[in-house]
């Protein structure tokens, strides 16, 4: 009770206490608004998604040019790791010839 009174009593004891009001009615909204997208496991049945509706600063366009691949990507980095570490690789499917990469690669669009 003397703890209790003194967090009261306390400005600091109050301003913690309101963070922690603020965090679990937050963490209470999230439970009950999205489930399915916090964890997979925790949607109920029912429950509708959450809609999000996304507004950016700058036109969707504002890309200027083309973006050069080949200036960008160097294919010996990966070559390397898959040589010298070929157990992570073991379990993908093999890769066609035609879409192989090797030494002096060269992307064509």
């Amino acid at each position: 009770m003397r703890l209790t009174r003194a967090v009261l009593a306390s400005s600091k004891g109050r301003i913690v206490l309101a963070a922690l009001a603020c965090y679990l009615l937050w963490q209470g909204w999230l439970t009950v608004r999205a489930p399915g997208k916090l964890v997979p496991g925790l949607s109920r049945v029912g429950a509708d998604p959450v809609d999000v509706v996304v507004t950016l600063p700058f036109p969707p366009s504002a890309s200027k040019g083309i973006f050069d691949v080949n200036r960008h990507f160097e294919p010996k980095l990966i070559l390397k790791v898959m040589q010298r570490y070929p157990e992570l690789f073991a379990d993908l499917a093999p890769i066609p010839a035609a879409a192989a990469i090797g030494p002096g690669f060269v992307f064509k669009p």
